[in-house]
């Protein structure tokens, strides 16, 4: 399926413990009698020799390679708390995927330009900044990535339509989340258990509301003043808070990333969303009393599924999803792949 030049360039020898994104979850827990990764990959890539040339293929590849073994490069702070990458390896090899020279990545990932065209003034990153700047990189890159593979399943979808015809196939795809309740909920949760509270919205108005019309439409004695369901229209705009006076989960989030509180994010956070929505003021958020002087804090959420308690640590820093210029301008101009130079 690849050939052994690409098996060898990409470097990807090790087990799934070996690579930080890959380990978040345990995935190497998971019973091999239960799922077939030899047979799934084989299929796989059959599918991307459909959608692609191989070429392209390597490059996808190797750019997936490159987002593993980024990762893996880890940052300490130096005598004047700025940040340090601890092991080259796995920088050199990124880079050398990325066909990107090794200092410029370094550059990026542990300083930012504050200067212009004209001027270059860098600022070091502390450590925590630079590992959420490599998070960040990785994230873009495979974003970028992913939205390049479904442009070319579109495209290889309306290539084979007939030139006379006025209709487009189309394919739709749905992604469905399962509910998430752990013993530490953050904002990962958050965001796949929204996602769960929109779908079942959407079964709402189009199985609920849709069949309530239809049979209106064809006489029968059946209206939406005689029939109910359980909506969860509150819970999502405690969420988005796109409906009502008071901000969503999500609007105070971002209005607290464009500001500097010197790491106090996540209190301020929860002290808004306390005064915003708890005490009785939204019935689907709950406060939590703190269990230890140690303790963050954290906040309950009453969904459709269930009750889920989130823990505010991290909800900021996780929000944080802007790529800086330095990061697009490496991948897009410094960069010798015209692949990676594409998706920028």
């Amino acid at each position: 399926i690849l050939d052994t030049d690409l098996q060898n360039s990409i470097a990807l020898n090790g087990s799934v413990e070996d690579y930080k994104y890959l380990c978040n979850k345990n995935v190497s827990n998971i019973d091999d009698g239960f799922l077939d990764y030899a047979s799934d990959w084989k299929l796989t890539s059959f599918a991307l020799d459909a959608l692609m040339t191989y070429e392209e293929k390597a490059e996808v590849i190797r750019v997936l390679a490159a987002i593993l073994h980024l990762g893996n490069v880890n940052f300490v702070a130096d005598a004047d708390g700025h940040a340090e990458i601890i092991d080259k390896m796995p920088l050199r090899l990124a880079a050398s995927l990325l066909k990107m020279d090794e200092d410029r990545l370094k550059l990026v990932l542990t300083c930012k330009n504050l200067g212009n065209i004209h001027e270059t003034i860098l600022s070091p990153y502390n450590q925590p900044h630079a590992t959420t700047t490599r998070n960040a990189m990785a994230k873009g890159i495979y974003g970028r990535l992913f939205d390049w593979i479904v442009s070319k399943v579109n495209y290889n979808i309306i290539s084979q339509c007939p030139p006379e015809s006025s209709s487009v196939v189309q394919l739709g795809m749905l992604d469905i989340f399962g509910f998430e309740d752990f013993c530490n909920n953050s904002f990962e949760q958050l965001c796949i258990n929204f996602c769960n509270e929109k779908m079942h919205e959407l079964f709402n108005k189009f199985i609920f509301d849709s069949e309530v019309l239809d049979c209106e439409r064809e006489g029968l004695n059946l209206s939406l003043a005689n029939f109910s369901y359980c909506s969860n229209a509150d819970i999502i705009d405690l969420i988005e808070g796109k409906e009502r006076g008071s901000p969503g989960i999500l609007t105070i989030m971002d209005d607290l990333v464009l500001v500097r509180r010197n790491g106090e994010e996540d209190q301020q956070l929860l002290a808004m969303l306390e005064r915003t929505h708890g005490h009785g003021k939204t019935s689907s958020f709950k406060e939590k009393k703190r269990r230890t002087k140690q303790d963050k804090g954290e906040f309950e959420i009453i969904h459709f599924a269930g009750s889920v308690t989130y823990q505010i640590e991290g909800f900021i820093e996780k929000n944080k999803d802007t790529i800086h210029e330095d990061i697009t301008q490496a991948c897009g101009r410094y960069s010798s792949s015209q692949f990676l130079n594409g998706l920028f």
